[in-house]
């Protein structure tokens, strides 16, 4: 995955639709939703890899949390 602006806005789409509250990003994973409670795969998108997992991240933290996480990779 190259776009991971779209991506991002993919996942945050599906957690509208389908009325949840939670997004989850793993490496390895599906992205994975809370529904009322529970946690739902998004099984029609593709598991992240730790490149997608990190650039998506990125997108959401900013500057100085970035450098933090470059630093501590944490």
């Amino acid at each position: 995955m190259e776009d991971y602006t779209t991506l991002l806005n993919e996942m945050i789409e599906s957690v509208i639709k389908q009325g949840g509250s939670d997004l989850h990003i793993s490496v390895d994973r599906h992205p994975t939703i809370r529904v009322d409670g529970e946690l739902v795969s998004l099984v029609r998108m593709n598991v992240l890899t730790s490149k997608d997992t990190e650039n998506v991240l990125m997108l959401m933290i900013n500057d100085e949390m970035q450098d933090i996480f470059i630093r501590d990779k944490q």
